[in-house]
């Protein structure tokens, strides 16, 4: 009788836990929507509040774990968001997700050759993570692979980017006003087209 106590006491608090990550998920995702400054930092707060009580309860818990770095890295806080970020994968190395992060890390280190090989490693787990794609290009155009860069976003753009991800957009479109910058000689053949595309005229 008592072992059935403890099974239905474990499973209340894995819901209790499941629970609590759906809510921070939730209120992570609108503290970086398009919300006023008040409540993006109230819901950054809340997200941090259902963190820190699933970690009360699951210290080990990787999902936890990966979304406060991205909290911490959307902070400024980058030592601390490595630090989550691989810890989060020593619980559970099969999250192509945590590769995400660490390579948006990266970027915001400055490292973007780093970053690239840390969106690879996400893509071999995850071929269709639009993310670690997004994330590829970005670490080239940083590297100033420009030609690569623009295939990977017009390949984004092609597979029908949704209207809210605008951040692959504004990337693609700071890429094709390079593009427009520079004269004929210095701009390879697979972004000649794109520079003829983005003239004003050319609709």
């Amino acid at each position: 009788m008592q072992a059935q106590h403890n099974i239905h006491a474990t499973d209340a608090q894995k819901a209790h836990i499941a629970r609590l990550l759906l809510q921070a998920n939730l209120a992570y995702g609108e503290s970086n929507s398009p919300a006023s400054l008040v409540q993006r930092i109230k819901a950054r707060h809340e997200c941090r509040s259902y963190l820190d009580e699933v970690l009360a309860q699951e210290p080990g818990n990787a999902i936890a774990l990966g979304l406060l770095g991205r909290v911490e890295m959307d902070d400024g806080a980058l030592e601390k968001a490595h630090t989550l970020f691989t810890d989060s994968l020593s619980q559970d190395p099969a999250q192509p997700q945590q590769y995400t992060n660490l390579g948006y890390w990266a970027i915001r280190s400055e490292r973007p050759a780093l970053a690239e090989q840390y969106f690879i490693q996400a893509l071999e787990m995850d071929r269709q993570s639009a993310a670690a794609f997004c994330g590829v290009a970005h670490a080239k155009r940083l590297q100033g692979q420009f030609d690569v860069a623009y295939l990977h976003y017009r390949k984004l753009l092609d597979n029908r980017v949704r209207p809210q991800d605008i951040s692959i957009q504004q990337m693609y479109r700071r890429l094709v006003m390079r593009v427009l910058q520079s004269s004929s000689d210095q701009i390879p053949p697979c972004l000649r087209s794109a520079r003829k595309i983005a003239k004003p005229g050319n609709q």
